[in-house]
């Protein structure tokens, strides 16, 4: 990954850190290996916004098949979007993919949003490198 293309995932992930009501706190989801926020639905409309403009494409369960192949084997088939999921992501070109998983609750009280990235290659050190990105823009602590 190039520095210069981690700096833009970096930049997105800044920017929706800042969009996200300080009362809530960012945690590591070890099941989907993403940073995971929860928030309550009052907060919906603000968050889906800031995610909109801030990734490139949007994707739902009738969608996804048009998706870039990257997003559709990667994030795709890793999260199992069902109906009212949303999949938002960003390619930048740098064979690296920046993805927001979007899961309301089934009680429609709270939204759970996942933040993770995809590379091309995989592998333990390429994983590891990847969570510990996501730690430090996150500000997640082990």
């Amino acid at each position: 990954m190039s520095s210069h293309g981690l700096d833009a995932l970096k930049a997105i992930c800044t920017r929706l850190v800042r969009a996200t009501t300080p009362s809530y706190e960012w945690t590591w989801d070890g099941r989907f290996q993403t940073a995971l926020l929860v928030f309550g639905a009052a907060d919906r409309e603000k968050i889906c916004s800031e995610l909109i403009s801030l990734f490139m494409g949007k994707w739902d369960v009738n969608t996804i098949e048009k998706a870039s192949v990257m997003v559709r084997e990667h994030v795709g088939g890793r999260m199992d979007i069902k109906p009212g999921q949303v999949i938002f992501a960003s390619d930048n070109g740098v064979h690296t993919l920046l993805f927001a998983a979007w899961w309301p609750w089934g009680d429609g009280t709270r939204i759970s949003l996942r933040v993770g990235l995809c590379a091309e290659r995989s592998g333990a050190g390429i994983e590891e490198k990847q969570e510990n990105l996501l730690r430090e823009w996150f500000t997640i602590r082990a």
